[in-house]
């Protein structure tokens, strides 16, 4: 039971640090068909974050955009989402975060296997969450990530310089 609790609280901090990258992200104009178009945070795969995520967003707005949480299992039914988190369960990771980079999408993992294909990736040090962030994944989808999220990643990786808030 105790191991149930430590999980379910793991993906609540997931769940509020997603929440924060959508605050300190900007999408391209393109990624709305209107301006007042929802930002979309998809969830690809087994959803572990129950309905954490639903509450943390529910009501909030970013600059004019109200925040939506879409469930799938598979890409195609994520066009649209401004940001995706691969579950675990999933076992093409490479080419879902392909495909996803594709209409703009933000991709975020947790697990060694997600993380050299994911612009995030979480892991667990010393019972703390942590995460790194990938430079080149992040340009390929033309967003724009501050440089007050970058400042708190354990590691940023790549070569790309994209354009910091």
């Amino acid at each position: 039971m105790a191991a149930q609790v430590g999980a379910l609280r793991e993906y609540d901090l997931k769940a509020a640090f997603i929440y924060n990258v959508v605050k300190y992200t900007d999408w391209p104009a393109e990624s709305f068909q209107k301006a007042d178009d929802p930002i979309v945070i998809g969830v690809l795969g087994n959803d572990p974050f129950g309905d954490v995520l639903d509450r943390i967003v529910k009501d909030r707005v970013i600059r004019g955009h109200r925040l939506v949480v879409r469930r799938a299992s598979g890409v195609a039914d994520l066009e649209g989402a401004h940001l995706v988190f691969i579950s675990p369960s999933e076992s093409e990771i490479a080419l879902h975060c392909a495909a996803v980079e594709k209409f703009h999408a933000i991709t975020i993992g947790d697990t060694p296997q997600s993380a050299p294909f994911t612009a995030l990736n979480f892991a667990i040090e010393s019972d703390r969450i942590v995460f790194s962030v990938d430079l080149n994944r992040v340009s390929r989808t033309r967003v724009s990530i501050s440089s007050k999220l970058l400042h708190l990643a354990k590691a940023v990786v790549g070569t790309s310089k994209p354009s910091f808030q």
